[in-house]
């Protein structure tokens, strides 16, 4: 078995020990807000749902599911053509910082858009 835990915190400095509990914070706030989306999402307050997500991106970039829900957001407001922008500029990100693709739900979220189907 690992090192107690009480053993690694006492190890840790005062800067280590700040940055991890800053570090614990962005996540909570950045989970808060992605279910501060779903919420409203759920009861078809898209436009906020929508900005909810962008604050989400605006602190975390990479973080994939912030994009395919704002996708979806804009595409329950009518603006398909902004939907497919945001889809394209995470391909580029995603390309440009990871060399990947993104997930199969974020390609099937596409399609849907893309075929005109409800998403």
């Amino acid at each position: 078995m690992g090192e107690p835990l009480i053993n690694i915190i006492e190890d840790l400095s005062a800067d280590e020990w700040s940055w991890a509990q800053r570090e614990e914070l962005r996540e909570q706030y950045l989970e808060a807000l992605l279910t501060l989306g779903a919420l409203l999402f759920a009861v078809e307050r898209y436009g906020e749902a929508a900005d909810a997500y962008r604050q989400v991106i605006v602190r975390d970039n990479l973080l994939e599911a912030a994009h395919r829900e704002l996708i979806r957001c804009y595409a329950r407001l009518g603006e398909r053509g902004q939907a497919l922008r945001q889809y394209q500029a995470l391909v580029n990100l995603l390309g440009d910082e990871l060399g990947a693709p993104p997930e199969p739900q974020t390609e099937a979220l596409f399609e849907r858009l893309r075929k005109g189907k409800p998403v």
